[in-house]
């Protein structure tokens, strides 16, 4: 079982192209950093995952924002969202990264940015493949 990578995006935020032509301004960041192993995949939930997990330093927050391709108060571009994403999955601690716009008041835009840590103590082959599934549906 996939562990639920999704972020969750309010209805009525707009697309990612009428958020640029509208001039928004990006808001708040939010950077969600996510565990090698997930405790809620039976294939998962056993002792040496969850030591792993516990042992393992998570990328921390600041890391992930610097490589970020804008910052708050910067005018929303639909480009640098997956040039972000590319950036992050560059590197070789993380095995995925999804960037969305998940709130939209007053033309200011929320982001979430998810990032899945990989544990350089353990062998390639035994970490988990992670890829955060293609989002398109919205969610109130």
């Amino acid at each position: 079982m996939q562990p639920d990578l999704q972020i969750p995006i309010a209805a009525e935020v707009p697309a990612d192209e009428v958020l640029e032509a509208n001039g928004a301004v990006i808001g708040i960041i939010t950077i969600r950093v996510d565990n090698v192993f997930n405790p809620d995949d039976r294939g998962e939930d056993n002792a040496v995952y969850r030591l792993t997990n516990a042992l393992h330093f998570k990328t921390h927050q600041s890391v992930v924002e610097r490589q970020l391709s804008f910052k708050s108060g910067d005018p929303f571009s639909a480009r640098l969202l997956p040039e972000s994403e590319r950036i992050l999955r560059g590197n070789e601690y993380v095995s995925d990264a999804r960037i969305r716009a998940v709130r939209y008041e007053n033309n200011t835009v929320d982001i979430v940015v998810a990032v899945h840590d990989v544990c350089a103590h353990v062998d390639s082959e035994r970490q988990p493949e992670r890829r955060y599934p293609e989002q398109t549906d919205r969610v109130a």
